[in-house]
């Protein structure tokens, strides 16, 4: 298994490759992606975990020119995989390492279109959009718990995009449009909130704790103080009885 230290390395070699030649859509996402953004210094080791794999988005037409991309940097294609799921999802290995390549959304429990969103920030994803792709977990973890802590501890909540900003204002338009992901998003925040108290009360200090919960809390709000569409009060009326969530499958190599 590779260390953290070495899936960066890893991530380093495939952005700068991919940029080299002309494919600037290829972004970073999940684990890797959040400690990019925000490194966890040593004296937090709550909050340290081992990320496995290699997580990537990229733009639907740069996608077919990812075979080269990987080839150079020592990873082959797993041809089974990317012959049935190619048109939304490519996977390439070097040895035990996997990187999975997102084409142009992201589908778990909820969809996340990235199209528009590739090129917002250099080399990642924007922390909003990493912030929603852990928010739409239903089924969460203790590394999904701990990448939420990560991103709330290191990022500055606002209305802007940056490698530093949480974009409230994307976030909280996407919810009120969307009855489905305002719910899952709730319970997952509210799942967060308890997590902290529960298992991290001795493994945090009391000002990580309070900054993690106060994001929570603003976030809830902004998410209850939004004007919601027709659509989101429609399917409203119907609430919990109807499922409004998928649970993903374990991708196989």
């Amino acid at each position: 298994m590779k260390t953290n230290d070495e899936l960066q390395q890893y991530a380093s070699q495939l952005l700068a490759r991919a940029k080299s030649g002309g494919r600037t859509s290829l972004r970073l996402l999940g684990g890797v992606a959040i400690r990019r953004l925000f490194p966890i210094p040593a004296a937090h080791p709550a909050l340290q975990r081992i990320c496995k794999d290699l997580d990537f988005a990229v733009s639907r037409r740069e996608a077919k020119g990812l075979n080269e991309v990987f080839a150079d940097c020592g990873f082959a294609a797993n041809r089974n995989f990317n012959a049935l799921h190619g048109e939304t999802r490519l996977m390439y290995e070097a040895g035990e390492l996997q990187a999975d390549i997102f084409i142009s959304e992201f589908h778990q429990c909820h969809k996340l279109t990235l199209e528009p969103r590739l090129r917002v920030i250099e080399e990642t994803l924007a922390p909003v959009d990493l912030l929603l792709m852990k928010l739409q977990v239903v089924e969460m973890n203790e590394k999904d718990m701990q990448d939420l802590c990560v991103l709330l501890l290191g990022a500055e909540l606002g209305n802007h995009d940056s490698p530093i900003e949480i974009n409230i204002d994307y976030l909280t338009t996407l919810t009120s449009q969307d009855w489905g992901w305002h719910t899952t998003c709730t319970d997952t925040l509210k799942k967060l909130s308890d997590y902290v108290t529960d298992k991290l009360t001795d493994r945090l200090t009391h000002a990580q704790q309070e900054t993690i919960r106060a994001k929570v809390q603003r976030i809830e709000k902004a998410m209850e103080e939004k004007p919601k569409s027709i659509k989101w009060k429609v399917r409203n009326a119907v609430g919990r009885k109807v499922p409004w969530y998928q649970l993903p499958e374990e991708a196989r190599r």
